[in-house]
């Protein structure tokens, strides 16, 4: 039992005190929220990390190997982050709280705490159960601890060539193993490699997006009652839930840390100060190491952050230039993109090619009838994408008055953009015809979908909701 607690500890003291050390100390409730969200998820992808760099020759030890140094690294920067002092906010003025708008918000908590016990239950009396979860995820590391050390995967045409016995393939040997060395560090810790204990990570970075996306929209002035309604909305999506309780895809993962680097360069933006900046682009970066479209999503992420960096008027022309010599690459025989994690993805005019994955052949599939299911009739999303264009219709004048809710916008259209691409005009279609990856993909980007919608309704009528002062 110390092992286990361990290493849980461990990890979150580290990212915890990291995430201090970098924007400064809690200084109230809500704060030490967002604290606890971001350092559960810079934890983690820290001990990934970690195992894999000093204990891939020792896998069912790794917890020896990795936690001394996770331990200075939370002594280190916990001291720091004291040195550093309190860090700012920007919560709303208050006024005396209103008493059923306070029973309100704790209904809610009340609610996703129930969730919480029901999605935890789940995971620990299963083992991995999803197909691509034990297929495609678990088979490496599950590999690498029963074995004692990582073994290298290479593609089949490789395996077949080689006599190295070392060697092993996969179809998804190519895919990023970050995820997969945090569960050898679980397993090392529970001494056999325990699934319902590998998978509990699944639950935690649900709760840590939670406490995330209320404390950021607090950040973003954001009245209580508002922000708690809109993580109650992203924490009771059927989708969100069932990536919890079938743990083992990198899906929701993915979409955490999309969500919360959205997040933290909203709150840059808002207060300018150079950290927030960093944090954000540090949290895109490892985009690529949770899953291959990691990559098109940082791309988008880093081409909106590199825009809110050049004045406004400067914006406008550069997107005219690169949509200009982007047409121009693909007139005179294509271009090549370098996108980390996926390689020098070559787009020339009728196709695709990305190293690892083949070529995709860009012709017009008609699936809009299986995405429209996709999104308003299948059990996945509540009424999510029933509500959204509502709001935005609505609330459009809110749109054009904030040039942050533009840029989060933009991302978003630019996200959507590719989603369109995809689904429309490669052989991904197949995903939107048999409701799989479409799902997924689209979920990747919900949680800023989220703040997106939450950020046009910030000031929207019942002026009364920013009195609440439950935190």
């Amino acid at each position: 039992m110390l092992e286990i607690l361990l290493a849980w500890v461990l990890p979150l003291l580290a990212g915890m005190g990291l995430w201090q050390a970098m924007l400064g100390r809690a200084r109230c409730t809500t704060q030490w929220a967002g604290v606890v969200g971001y350092g559960y998820l810079v934890g983690m992808l820290l001990t990934g990390a970690l195992t894999a760099a000093l204990s891939s020759g020792d896998t069912q030890h790794a917890l020896r190997h990795v936690g001394p140094a996770l331990a200075l690294i939370a002594a280190m920067s916990w001291a720091w982050s004291w040195k550093l002092g309190v860090a700012k906010a920007a919560f709303p003025s208050q006024t005396p709280p209103h008493s059923w708008h306070r029973l309100l918000f704790f209904f809610l908590i009340l609610l996703l705490l129930i969730r919480a016990f029901v999605l935890l239950d789940e995971v620990w009396l299963r083992p991995t159960f999803p197909w691509d979860a034990w297929a495609a995820w678990a088979i490496k590391p599950k590999s690498w601890y029963l074995l004692g050390y990582g073994e290298k995967y290479v593609s089949a045409s490789v395996w077949l060539a080689q006599a190295d016995s070392a060697l092993r393939t996969t179809v998804t040997w190519h895919y990023p193993t970050l995820l997969g060395w945090m569960q050898v560090w679980f397993a090392s810790a529970a001494g056999e490699w325990n699934e319902p204990m590998v998978n509990l990570p699944w639950v935690g970075i649900w709760i840590a997006l939670l406490l995330a996306t209320y404390a950021q929209l607090r950040e973003l002035r954001l009245a209580p009652l508002r922000a708690m309604l809109a993580t109650y909305v992203l924490g009771s999506l059927p989708l969100l839930n069932a990536h919890v309780a079938l743990a083992g895809y990198a899906d929701l993962w993915l979409a955490a840390l999309f969500g919360m680097a959205v997040l933290v360069w909203l709150i840059w933006w808002q207060q300018r100060r150079p950290m927030q900046l960093i944090a954000a682009l540090a949290l895109g970066l490892c985009l690529p190491a949770i899953k291959l479209e990691g990559a098109v999503w940082m791309a988008c992420f880093f081409s909106i952050v590199f825009l809110t960096a050049l004045p406004a008027r400067s914006r406008r022309w550069l997107i005219i230039a690169t949509i200009l010599i982007s047409a121009l690459g693909l007139a005179i025989g294509g271009f090549e993109l370098p996108l980390p994690g996926l390689g020098l993805v070559r787009i020339t005019w009728g196709e695709i090619d990305i190293p690892g994955m083949g070529t995709l052949l860009l012709q017009w599939h008609s699936v809009g009838r299986e995405m429209f299911a996709t999104l308003y009739s299948l059990p996945n999303w509540h009424l999510l994408w029933f509500v959204a264009p509502l709001i935005i219709v609505l609330r459009w004048r809110e749109f054009l008055r904030h040039e942050n809710i533009q840029l989060l916008g933009g991302l978003l259209l630019l996200c959507a953009l590719f989603l369109f691409v995809l689904f429309f005009f490669t052989e991904a279609s197949r995903w939107a015809e048999d409701f799989t990856s479409a799902n997924r993909l689209i979920m990747h980007i919900t949680p800023a979908t989220i703040t997106f919608l939450a950020l046009l309704l910030r000031d929207a009528g019942m002026k009364n909701l920013s009195s609440i002062s439950p935190v």
